[in-house]
């Protein structure tokens, strides 16, 4: 029995408030980790070196990045998204982006924000 429902697959993005920076697939990193995994193992017990992996992903940069443009007001989050591969997401970003970023911070997961919010003022 088939199923029709979309996957769901997970991303990481980063957007200041010029727009987009960048966005990963967090699934696809995974899969390439676990093949990469896999192939050490077979390599090992056959006698044979396994050249090192690196992530595709550099969480670690982009949070320095971030830190270092602070004036940017950068913002990273983990958001799970059914049935989008990265260029709908990018396409959001270009139509709505207001959107997109409301619904990432409600239902993703904040990674590095320092989202600049205007204070509240009482006008007497």
């Amino acid at each position: 029995m088939a199923s029709n429902k979309k996957s769901v697959k997970n991303f990481l993005a980063m957007w200041d408030n010029m727009g987009l920076e960048c966005i990963y697939d967090i699934d696809q990193e995974l899969d390439e980790q676990q093949e990469w995994e896999k192939n050490k193992v077979w390599n090992t017990l056959q006698g044979l070196k396994t050249p090192s992996r690196n992530s595709n992903i550099p969480l670690k940069q982009m949070i320095i990045r971030a830190k270092a443009n602070s004036q940017r007001h950068y913002e990273i989050y983990q958001f799970a998204a059914q049935g989008l591969d990265i260029e709908d997401i990018k396409s959001a970003f270009e139509d709505d982006p207001q959107f997109i970023v409301d619904h990432i911070r409600k239902n993703g997961k904040k990674i590095f924000s320092e989202r600049f919010e205007n204070e509240k003022v009482m006008i007497v």
